[in-house]
């Protein structure tokens, strides 16, 4: 006979049958059953932490004062949470105007505010203090100071404002549904202070300071690319190659001038 132990595959001409092969702890598992006579098994190793979502709103923290509040006029716009800050250096952010192009730009209390392709840059005009807020990827097309807000005209038809002190975001307006691609602040001299944007959609749309919706100007055939009051009228540009002027009272077009006989004339 074969000693104990002997391998399995022993050649036919061997004296007698083999012993069997010593029993081993436990035999290999089929996929999804548990191995028999195997000890408990080892718990999973823990997953790894996935990182947080990245923000949308990027907003410098120190300047926002609890109970602040910058609706500037009618009724009250719930502020969206503040996100953490960011400051990017001069260098870097040189190089992103000149990758993507100033679109527009304000002056707040000291401060710049230029729009670039997804981003709003704010910069002092007394020290280097430079702040950034990120748009989500939305184009800034346009930007206008509203009341104590700064209102941001978008490529997605959204107007997105901002406290023009602490930067904190407020909530949207969302009712265009093209790009905005001009806002107008409107104080006149007797009367409500609002404001009007136009858009793509070739539609004009006054604004409470709260940014409820109050009336809408139809006319244009194009995009609409800016805005003026002018006394009790308002005029309006827009890529149908047409000046129209409107009864700001009453919101009827008056009188329509065409752009390019204008030009020809002039």
């Amino acid at each position: 006979e074969a000693p104990g132990g002997a391998d399995m595959h022993m050649q036919e001409d061997a004296e007698g049958p083999a012993e069997p092969p010593e029993p081993i702890d436990a035999m290999p598992a089929e996929k999804g059953e548990p191995a028999e006579n195997a000890g408990p098994a080892e718990p999973p190793d823990e997953p790894a932490p996935t990182p947080d979502e990245p923000v949308t709103d990027v907003i410098d923290a120190l300047e926002t004062g609890a109970g602040e509040e910058e609706d500037g006029g009618e009724g009250h716009a719930e502020p969206v949470a503040a996100a953490e800050s960011s400051f990017e250096s001069t260098e870097k952010l040189v190089k992103t105007h000149q990758a993507t192009g100033v679109r527009t730009a304000v002056l707040v209390n000291g401060k710049v505010w230029t729009g670039l392709k997804n981003s709003i840059s704010v910069r002092s005009t007394r020290s280097n203090e430079l702040h950034v807020i990120q748009t989500g990827g939305d184009y800034v097309w346009c930007m206008a100071v509203v009341g104590r807000q700064v209102w941001v005209g978008t490529g997605s038809g959204q107007i997105l404002r901002y406290g023009h002190n602490n930067r904190r975001p407020r909530a949207p307006i969302k009712r265009h549904t093209g790009g905005v691609y001009t806002i107008y602040s409107h104080r006149p001299a007797s009367g409500t202070h609002t404001a009007f944007s136009g858009s793509a959609d070739f539609l004009i749309f006054e604004w409470s300071l709260a940014g409820t919706f109050l009336r809408q100007f139809l006319g244009h055939t194009n995009g609409v690319r800016a805005i003026l009051p002018a006394g009790v009228n308002l005029w309006s540009c827009a890529d149908d190659c047409t000046i129209k002027v409107w009864d700001i009272d009453t919101s009827k077009c008056i009188d329509t001038l065409d752009a390019a006989a204008s030009c020809e004339t002039d």
